[in-house]
């Protein structure tokens, strides 16, 4: 089996920095709802105060967005490495391969369902191969609630962030402007819950596949595999 510790390190790191300018992104959001009730109550507009959060919250924004694609880009290649991992393992009736484990992630309607059986197939097999339970018995074992979550949380943070933009893009009143800014900041925070959660479930898959190889809990499946 490969190593895939400091891949995940890398993701696990990535996502603290994204929970953090997502924290930064909500308190940003909350300036604009404040300002914006203030609008409403009647307070003139200040064009110096909206120059000023508008810049900050453009430079979060960018940040944000950058470290969003970064952790994506970390994320697949661990999950790429941790699925070959069960394979290389020696489990049977694996229903994916690697590449399509992660290719999963990009097919239009194919990616509502596909990665969450990929990652549930890549819980189960680590867990098998960490507890050296019988290889042909793994598919039926239970999967952790983080797998479930992760998947709930990874689409309301994609349908959260749609709706928000599309507020955000077609206001026609402050009171609209207001609504948008809420389902924002909303969308900020299941961006730490995403973000937590998928930390937790690397955790636990990284430290059973590291178990497994520490077991020599390894079937040899070609020429130079270990045993």
């Amino acid at each position: 089996m490969y190593q895939n510790h400091e891949r995940s390190l890398l993701v696990v790191w990535l996502l603290i920095s994204l929970i953090v300018i997502a924290v930064i992104g909500a308190l940003s959001t909350l300036s604009w709802i404040q300002y914006t009730k203030e609008i409403l109550a009647g307070i003139p507009i200040d064009d110096v105060r909206t120059d000023l959060i508008n810049s900050n919250t453009s430079i979060i924004r960018t940040i944000q967005s950058s470290l969003s694609i970064a952790s994506v880009v970390a994320f697949l290649l661990w999950f790429y490495r941790a699925h070959q991992n069960i394979a290389i393992g020696g489990l049977y009736g694996l229903r994916y391969t690697h590449g399509w484990a992660v290719g999963g992630f990009f097919i239009p309607f194919l990616n509502l369902v596909r990665p969450y059986r990929a990652m549930s197939e890549v819980y189960r097999g680590s867990l098998a191969l960490a507890e050296e339970m019988e290889v042909e018995l793994w598919q039926s074992l239970p999967i952790s609630p983080l797998v479930k979550w992760w998947w709930v949380l990874f689409w309301v943070r994609v349908a959260s962030s749609r709706i928000s933009n599309s507020m955000l893009e077609s206001v026609g009143a402050f009171n609209d402007l207001l609504s948008g800014f809420w389902v924002l900041f909303a969308s900020d925070l299941v961006d730490v819950a995403a973000a937590l959660v998928t930390i937790f479930l690397i955790r636990d898959i990284t430290q059973m596949q590291t178990k497994a190889q520490s077991n020599h809990f390894v079937i040899k499946l070609y020429p130079g595999g270990e045993k």
